[in-house]
């Protein structure tokens, strides 16, 4: 069974959303806390919103390694939709609450993949990073490795508040 990675987000409204990221079983808790903390950074610099925290089975300490700070911009309804694609043809999606506007291309809706804080995610996303135990890199649900970015788009998503 495969290791689901969460971080939470929070925008200037206080509202929050999550992101979840997928390990595969073999990777070890103290591997899935490496790449937690080596990934907050990567995703904290494509987002306006503030990590507020990131867990698999218990707290991940993450505070040291991201900026904190809310832009005056950051909205959870904002994200980054990103689709990958694992080596049997399978679609891997996740979506990043806040994302900072400044990754998108001008006049549409598709993200700079070659933008210079989004880029550094993408090839975690696709190659892993290094731990202790060795490279961790995220998966399918059934484990098979992520090996293509297939989009990276702005996306909208409702709170669930009502004005």
């Amino acid at each position: 069974m495969v290791k689901t990675l969460i971080y939470i987000i929070t925008d200037d409204d206080n509202d929050k959303s999550s992101t979840s990221i997928k390990l595969p079983d073999a990777a070890t808790d103290v591997d899935v806390t490496e790449f937690a903390q080596g990934q907050a950074p990567l995703l904290d610099d494509i987002i306006d919103g503030k990590i507020e925290s990131s867990s698999f089975n218990v707290p991940i300490d993450i505070s040291a390694l991201t900026g904190n700070v809310l832009s005056g911009n950051s909205d959870v309804e904002e994200v980054a939709a990103f689709s990958f694609i694992t080596l049997n043809g399978e679609p891997v999606r996740i979506n990043v609450p806040c994302m900072n506007e400044n990754i998108v291309t001008a006049g549409s809706d598709a993200i700079d993949q070659a933008h210079p804080t989004v880029a550094p995610f993408l090839t975690a996303m696709l190659n892993g990073l290094t731990t202790t135990g060795g490279n961790v890199a995220p998966c399918a649900k059934n484990e098979d490795d992520i090996t293509a970015t297939s989009y990276a788009r702005e996306n909208a998503r409702s709170s669930g508040k009502r004005a």
